[in-house]
């Protein structure tokens, strides 16, 4: 085994010993969100650290699924890998507590932004339900309790406002009467839907699949196929959105979206998932064809819908959380890798040479060689590490072209020299600054909203991959960090 793979074992330990609910009346099987290093405990300070008073599902006393897919993946990896049971055995006790206890009445399960499992408490928080982004291991998942698998997928229905007019939804539940048809909520329902049919064959899971997919299609302008992150509906009020349909936000469409749709190609295979794939691609061309980018990776990411004009001024920094707003209305800011993660997957999934260059374009802007020089961590969390890492490894297993894994083995390298102190991955800093808690140290913290277990499992996924093991885990790009 090599030392890369023992680092992960370890953090792996560490985890299975520390990390699982031995808090308040009732123990359980579920893995907690964050552990302060110092104590091998949630921090005392159970403040700001990926948690607001608004987003309360990744603060320190919960345990929250939508932010464990790398966990997950990497204990299922490292029994894979090793032959040890208790890595696999740990999360399927997990997932077994999760879906058995921890659904509500009409299946949502509690997480999220806003939700999770208090596990001091023993309850959910009471908060909106939401699913977005996340692409889980849903065939674990559904091994485990299918049952609990669909009354979640079935739910997800229920976030519609009036089925009779139009497809337009709210992210959250109870969803009221104004719709927030954010499309990175509507990309993971969409998967979601297409892993159910997939597996039921139930031909109501593919038709839900295709009427949200056309009724987001029709929200794009026709002209330059730019599909807002949060598009309106002429049948509803969507005054609240302050001009947020006429533009395009944090990559939101051509990124978490599109990739979410080959998600759903994926599993519905050539003929059902053509249209999936089109469609994906078509919102990834818009992007590279209005990106403009410079010799040194600089590029712009959101622009107006109609005219497909940038409304900012070029990403010079993909490491960097940079708002993108308007005066009087709150951020809705970009990270610039989500491009090069995005783009990575999709000519992986594609084959599309328009991304493969305008990834390759890109690259110059994350500065490597900053990663070879330094003696102290960079102001990156954990997640950025791992989707960087992700990104050229997905583009060497398409192309077996040698540069693409030796700039992710410089990030692994450098990863494992700053983000693991005590046998734990640690979360580094986090990308927003509301996410960032002044008492407690992110570099002395594991956090799985922070991106800690992502990492890992990016390292063991690349070590194997490079030296000719078979890959243990899927090629998913949607870290949440």
């Amino acid at each position: 085994m090599t030392e890369r793979v023992d680092a992960v074992r370890t953090f792996a330990d560490g985890l299975i010993e520390f990390g699982r609910d031995h808090y308040g009346p009732r123990h359980t099987p579920l893995f907690v969100s964050q552990l302060d290093l110092e104590t091998r405990e949630i921090p005392r300070d159970c403040g700001g650290l990926y948690c607001s008073a608004s987003r309360g599902g990744a603060g320190a006393t919960t345990s929250n699924l939508q932010f464990d897919a790398g966990l997950l993946r990497m204990l299922y990896a490292l029994t894979e890998v090793t032959g040890a049971p208790q890595y696999a055995a740990a999360a399927d006790d997990y997932l077994a507590h999760f879906l058995t206890e921890l659904p509500d009445e009409v299946g949502n399960f509690p997480w999220g932004d806003h939700r999770g499992y208090d596990v001091l408490a023993d309850e959910p928080i009471d908060a909106m339900d939401e699913f977005k982004v996340t692409w889980l291991p849903w065939e674990r998942l559904w091994a485990i309790d299918a049952d609990a698998c669909r009354a979640q997928f079935d739910a997800l229905k229920l976030h519609l406002i009036d089925e009779s007019r139009s497809w337009a939804f709210n992210r959250h539940y109870p969803p009221g009467d104004v719709p927030h048809s954010m499309c990175s909520s509507g990309g993971a329902w969409i998967a979601a839907w297409a892993f159910a049919y997939a597996q039921t064959g139930e031909q109501h899971y593919l038709d839900w699949a295709e009427s949200l997919r056309d009724y987001l299609w029709s929200r794009r302008d026709p002209g330059t196929d730019l599909l807002a992150a949060h598009p309106d509906d002429a049948l509803f009020d969507c005054s609240g959105l302050k001009g947020r349909p006429a533009r395009t936000e944090y990559m939101g469409s051509w990124c978490w979206y599109a990739c979410n749709l080959l998600q759903a190609d994926g599993q519905l295979g050539e003929v059902a998932g053509s249209e999936f794939r089109r469609q994906a691609i078509a919102y990834m061309h818009a992007f590279t064809d209005r990106a403009d980018i410079t010799d040194d990776g600089a590029f712009h990411a959101s622009f107006d819908l109609a005219t497909g004009a940038p409304l900012f001024g070029r990403i010079e920094e993909p490491w960097r959380y940079l708002p993108a707003y308007c005066d009087g209305e709150a951020p809705s800011g970009i990270i610039g890798l989500r491009a090069l993660a995005a783009l990575a997957f999709g000519y992986l999934r594609t084959g599309d040479e328009a991304l493969r260059e305008a990834f390759d374009r890109l690259v110059p802007g994350l500065r490597l060689q900053a990663f070879a020089r330094t003696s102290t961590p960079l102001d990156i969390p954990a997640g950025m590490i791992a989707m960087a890492i992700c990104a050229f490894l997905n583009m060497y297993q398409v192309t077996g072209e040698r540069p693409y894994r030796d700039w992710g083995e410089l990030l692994a390298t450098y990863a494992l020299q700053h983000y693991v102190h005590d046998g734990f991955f640690v979360t580094g800093v986090p990308a927003v600054a509301r996410y960032r808690e002044p008492v407690l140290d992110g570099w002395r913290t594991y956090s799985n909203r922070g991106g800690s277990a992502e990492l890992a499992l990016a390292i063991l996924r690349l070590e194997l991959a490079s030296f000719g093991g078979d890959d243990p885990s899927d090629d998913n790009p949607i870290c949440y960090f």
